[in-house]
């Protein structure tokens, strides 16, 4: 039986690298505002005013040149939902980096080639 791949593991995996790897920036968790919902079945996230829809779930700051980075970890076969798509594309177009990963050998050669 093969195992599943988790999406919470690989983010921890490409958090743990990023922590290694603090001579390219700053780098942190993003949390969604949320509430565990028994109704629901668990948590439900809600945005809060000033939030912003889609906001990767690592943040950081390039130590180099000061440029955002963004970076949304998806597990082998997911996909991007359309307002995760567009916030990685504005923070592309602004300048900044803007990227999705499936698993911390991808996330290893995105920060290579900054």
């Amino acid at each position: 039986m093969k195992a599943k791949i988790r999406e919470a593991d690989i983010l921890r995996g490409c958090l743990e690298y990023l922590q290694l790897r603090h001579d390219l920036g700053l780098f942190w968790r993003n949390n969604t505002t949320g509430v565990f919902d028994p109704k629901f079945g668990g948590f439900r996230q809600f945005n809060a005013i000033g939030t912003i829809k889609g906001v990767a779930d690592i943040l950081g700051v390039l130590r180099k040149d000061g440029r955002l980075f963004a970076c949304e970890v998806k597990k082998p076969g997911g996909k991007l939902r359309p307002e995760q798509a567009v916030f990685l594309k504005e923070v592309n177009e602004c300048g900044g980096i803007g990227i999705m990963v499936k698993s911390v050998d991808e996330l290893t050669k995105e920060c290579e080639a900054l």
